[in-house]
């Protein structure tokens, strides 16, 4: 009996101490210290940006304990997401990264915070979209006054990097990965200390550690990389450009962003073409952010204000005479059966009959003046839905059977229309309010495979935009490569 009790008493020890490697934002201002046994745990510094102290009574972890500890912690993470505060809409946060060397002696008290605040460190914070209960990142969107109080922070940080001379570039050379030692660690050490990816303490060494991974993840997660750990060449060419090049661009996407920010609506879609993102926003907060799929560099998406429309479920392609002349016709010159195996008809006209392609000569150049038609299907281009909004440029935002694409770090691949992954969350956000159209019915009618269009009695602005630089209010700082070449700010931000 005694001996289960101690069992117990060391589980629960144990379970505290996973717990507390949890860091949750305290509100700045009165009220913002909380003390322990005479040790501040968090308080308030300069700018509003909360700082942890560490705890004189923090004592070593043995190692065998290290992974269970991490297990329990990221359990809490996971289940702290549905707590009373999330639900009520309080914006509950804690830091995705945990500390399994040390560990303190008592749990952290959880507290909400009703105003964005700026946390030390680079990493984002995992996020909560009670719609769709995906991870979202970050409420506050793109186009806002606390993005635009964010990016004047981030600019006055820059501008001081700048004037203490920027950071050296880093030689080409292999990839960098944990395990490696080279004297190109050290100036990767110096450069993520810089920008705060990496602690400073921590980067005097030529061994690429755990830390330095970590950190490199954290560079590449806001750079918009695949968070891969390893410097390749297109993270070292994105580690490579200039910080005056990356203060250029924080000054022309605050111009941007506050004058789209100026009149803006309580409910609108952005599309960033940079980023290759969407965010579906209501009253100041981002209700939903999907991955999505942009023109190419050679047939980039147009810039557009619009406003969305109609909703097309299971809808017929028409296929555009730009992709029959550069794709399609090629494609059957060397391959005729892909017609049949992807349910593509050829019509003489739009309305007009259909012709037996087994009698046409893809060779002729005539052949590019019949129309495609493709069926509604698994195998159709525009997945199992359309989003329609009047423009010139005859673009769409729609669904993809090509749903692999959306892991690339990389999405420039379309010809000028906007893939949306999810997007039978967006969908659903734009259809909560019309009447007969509950989540419930989408489902079914995605389910039965009907073709289906719905007018909304209610239009949402839409903007297709280019951002390649903007801040969050936690500090953290967001670049994205100059995809279609329009900063400027010269060519190291176009090529990785």
């Amino acid at each position: 009996m005694s001996r289960n009790r101690h069992r117990l008493t060391r589980l629960l020890f144990a379970t505290i101490g996973a717990l507390s490697t949890v860091v949750v934002l305290m509100p700045t201002g009165a009220g913002a210290a909380q003390s322990s046994a005479g040790a501040n745990w968090f308080a308030p510094a300069a700018n509003g940006v909360v700082r942890k102290y560490k705890a004189s009574y923090r004592r070593p972890v043995a190692r065998r304990h290290v992974a269970s500890r991490r297990q329990v912690a990221q359990r809490v993470q996971r289940i702290r997401r549905y707590s009373p505060a999330r639900r009520n809409g309080a914006e509950v946060e804690w830091d995705d990264s945990f500390d399994t060397t040390t560990v303190r002696a008592r749990r952290n008290p959880v507290s909400s915070i009703g105003n964005a605040g700026a946390r030390a460190g680079a990493a984002r914070l995992p996020g909560f979209s009670s719609l769709s209960r995906r991870r979202i990142g970050s409420r506050t969107p793109v186009f806002s006054k606390a993005t635009i109080q964010a990016m004047q922070a981030a600019i006055a940080r820059y501008e001081y990097i700048v004037s203490r001379g920027g950071w050296k570039k880093i030689p080409d050379g292999p990839t960098m990965r944990v395990g490696t030692s080279s004297p190109r660690v050290i100036l990767l050490r110096q450069r993520l200390s810089a920008t705060g990816d990496l602690r400073q303490q921590r980067g005097r060494q030529r061994s690429y550690d755990a830390y330095v991974g970590q950190a490199v993840q954290r560079y590449q997660k806001r750079n918009g990389l695949l968070q891969t750990g390893t410097v390749n060449a297109r993270t070292l060419k994105a580690l490579n450009v200039s910080a005056a090049a990356r203060l250029a661009q924080l000054k022309l996407n605050l111009a941007r962003i506050s004058k789209m920010v100026e009149g803006i609506g309580k409910k609108f879609i952005m599309v960033n073409l940079a980023a290759a993102e969407l965010e579906a926003v209501e009253f100041g907060s981002v209700r939903s952010r999907h991955r999505t799929v942009v023109g190419k560099t050679d047939r980039p998406s147009p810039l557009i204000s619009s406003r969305v429309v109609e909703v097309n479920f299971y809808p017929y392609w028409h296929v555009p005479e730009s992709i029959v002349h550069k794709d399609l016709i090629p494609k059957l010159k060397k391959d005729p059966a892909y017609l049949t195996r992807t349910n593509l008809r050829v019509l003489k006209d739009w309305g007009g009959e259909e012709v037996d392609p087994s009698t046409i000569d893809w060779n002729d150049p005539a052949a590019e003046n019949y129309k495609f038609r493709q069926d509604p299907g698994p195998a159709n281009a525009l997945g199992f839905v359309r989003i329609n909004f009047p423009n010139k440029h005859s673009v769409y935002m729609h669904d993809t059977p090509t749903k692999g694409l959306f892991s690339h770090g990389y999405r420039a691949y379309s010809s000028g229309c906007v893939r949306i992954q999810n997007v039978q969350d967006l969908v659903g956000w734009m259809l909560q309010k019309q009447k007969g159209w509950a989540p419930s019915r989408i489902d079914e009618t995605i389910r039965m495979g009907e073709s289906k269009n719905v007018s909304l009695k209610k239009s949402i602005p839409l903007y297709w935009t280019y951002i390649t630089a903007w801040a969050l209010p936690n500090g953290t700082v967001e670049f994205r490569r100059d995809l279609y070449g329009r900063d400027g700010v010269g060519m190291l931000a176009a090529n990785y």
